[in-house]
């Protein structure tokens, strides 16, 4: 299967419209706070920041300027805490795995606009690219290509909530890189399994 025919599998197939999805919310917050703690009414999440088409969170600081310059932060033992991107045109995809990676204790950044991503993105500064296959304006193959222009060091990994399986994936992307079944994130997972399939992509040596 070549990337064309790929495409046209990779359509989203959305939840029921009697699915609340504000209670989506709620169940990943109650994976963060125990049962008994948790008062939806009073809900609070991780610091989460959206403006246009950017949703973040983490620590950032600002250039002379007064503009927002991204850092990577290091704690007490030198650790850098590790930057992701997430590009989806889905609003809700972005809070939940925004919320989710938070909470793992990523600094996370979500664009809704593939053109908004490249823009914002740097050399050296993410550690993993989490990008949907089917975008507006170029498809995710795309998008990433132009990025890797910039950076050739970032780890990626794919997202789509099409009928398409690995192997089919494998096949289209045709990226050397692409070595293992965590570098693809079909809609819906659980909680449990995104967060592996992120800790074991940025556990990988560099590309």
């Amino acid at each position: 299967m070549d990337r064309t025919s790929m495409l046209t599998f990779t359509q989203p197939h959305y939840p029921p419209n009697n699915v609340n999805i504000r209670s989506l919310l709620y169940s990943v917050y109650n994976r963060f706070v125990p049962s008994g703690d948790c008062d939806t009414s009073n809900m609070k999440i991780p610091i989460i920041r959206q403006q246009r088409s950017i949703l973040s969170c983490g620590t950032e600081s600002r250039n002379n300027d007064g503009s927002q310059k991204k850092v990577k932060i290091e704690n007490d033992q030198a650790v850098r805490r590790q930057n992701i991107m997430i590009v989806d045109d889905e609003d809700d995809i972005n809070l939940l795995f925004t919320m989710l990676l938070c909470g793992e204790g990523y600094n996370v950044e979500a664009f809704t606009d593939p053109a908004m991503a490249i823009m914002k993105f740097e050399n050296g500064l993410y550690d993993l690219l989490i990008i949907d296959i089917l975008l507006p304006k170029m498809d995710g193959f795309e998008l990433y290509e132009r990025l890797r222009r910039f950076d050739k060091e970032v780890k990626v990994c794919f997202l789509t909530a099409g009928e398409i399986n690995y192997e089919q994936f494998k096949k289209a992307a045709s990226f050397p890189e692409i070595t293992t079944e965590d570098c693809f994130i079909k809609i819906p997972i659980e909680n449990n399994v995104l967060i592996r399939k992120v800790k074991n992509i940025l556990s990988i040596g560099p590309n």
